[in-house]
């Protein structure tokens, strides 16, 4: 789980986010979302080929966060 504080008031899905409130990210929820990944309870290699990875969002798969507080640890896996 990761946590974020939102910086201005903000909607998300329908849900009213107010400024400061914390927000908090569940990876692995979000990467075993059906939306988003093909037989998502399975690792399929298949999922992180380049034309996979480029039809999905930005942060359907965030195993090191991301943004300005991304985890330095991304680009030595």
């Amino acid at each position: 789980m990761m946590t974020r504080a939102a910086i201005r008031d903000d909607e998300i899905g329908g849900y009213r986010i107010p400024a400061n409130s914390e927000v908090l990210l569940l990876p692995y929820i979000t990467h075993r979302h059906p939306k988003y990944w093909e037989r998502p309870e399975e690792f399929v290699p298949k999922h992180f080929l380049p034309e996979k990875e480029a039809a999905r969002p930005r942060y359907a798969y965030f195993p090191f966060g991301g943004g300005p507080r991304q985890c330095i640890g991304n680009n030595f896996a």
